[in-house]
């Protein structure tokens, strides 16, 4: 073989610059098509069999990590403040609860109640505040935890009580220096519209706007935001005046077969079900989603 200096030099290339004048095409799938392509994502919700596509650059907002079953849940106090000035909301107003529940501020527990994170790093010790055994008119609450939390019945503190009526359970918040800041405030209600009839709803007062920062996912306006909604999680675009709810249904059958114990409810209606085939849900000023066991109700700006 001749040596590689010897050798001609390649033709140049030629490039057919047309293929790079021509826009990108975006083809829609026909009516009742699937789409599935991870570049592709749904903006919102439409009438019709045929949904509108976005490109990858308005994907809904992702869904936060997950973190530790049984670590502390807080909510950062610089992004309640970006929460609370969103355009729609979704407040946590309670939890349908019956049989035995501990409420505390770790994820091992059946009604947790976050923590304030005043600074980056700040770490929290895992607190079981109540044990509550709730059986409809009947039931038992247990104070777990002296000094953060107080139990108030008849107008005097107690350790326990078998009155469910009339409770009021208190958990003090604290700020930077670990002094008390603001109490959170819950309240057992007996709700004959409750789908489970022993269950009671245990309220926390959202008047505060301390106490509603800690329970508020804001919404953005016409884009998708994945949050978890109790044991949902869901796709919750809001268009200015309603709120769908869409691609939960994964986190909402059960790997056995069935269903997971969610409802939603139009206004004063009855509550129902979720949908068993993931068909989305619409929620309007003043409806009402519980997820076992947290209830939400959606409020807008």
């Amino acid at each position: 073989l001749p040596p590689a200096a010897s050798l001609p030099p390649p033709p140049p290339m030629v490039v057919d610059q047309a293929q790079f004048d021509e826009p990108p095409r975006v083809l829609e799938p026909g009516p009742g098509a699937a789409i599935d392509s991870p570049l592709m994502q749904f903006n919102e919700i439409i009438e019709g069999p045929r949904p509108s596509l976005v490109p990858a650059g308005s994907a809904p907002e992702p869904l936060p990590p997950k973190g530790s079953e049984q670590g502390v849940l807080s909510v950062d106090e610089a992004q309640w403040q970006f929460e609370l000035s969103r355009p729609g909301k979704l407040v946590q107003i309670g939890w349908m609860v019956s049989g035995e529940v501990v409420v505390g501020n770790h994820r091992g527990c059946g009604v947790v109640v976050p923590e304030v994170q005043a600074f980056p790093g700040q770490s929290f010790v895992t607190l079981d505040y109540f044990r509550l055994n709730i059986r409809g008119k009947k039931g038992r609450i247990e104070l777990l935890h002296d000094g953060d939390c107080r139990m108030i019945s008849n107008s005097m503190e107690v350790n326990t009580t078998d009155t469910l009526d009339g409770v009021r359970l208190e958990i003090v918040r604290r700020d930077r220096n670990l002094e008390p800041d603001f109490d959170i405030t819950l309240d057992l209600r007996l709700d004959p519209a409750l789908p489970d009839p022993r269950a009671r709803m245990l309220t926390v007062d959202v008047s505060d706007r301390l106490t509603a920062a800690l329970f508020t996912t804001g919404l953005p306006l016409r884009r998708g935001r994945r949050i978890r909604l109790g044991s949902l999680e869901v796709t919750a675009t809001f268009d200015g005046e309603q709120l769908v709810l869409s691609d939960y249904l994964t986190s909402y059958r059960l790997a056995g077969g069935g269903f997971r114990p969610c409802f939603v409810r139009d206004g004063d209606k009855p509550y129902r079900t979720l949908p068993e085939d993931g068909a989305p849900v619409v929620l309007r000023v003043g409806d009402t989603l519980i997820a076992s066991p947290c209830a939400f109700r959606f409020e807008p700006a």
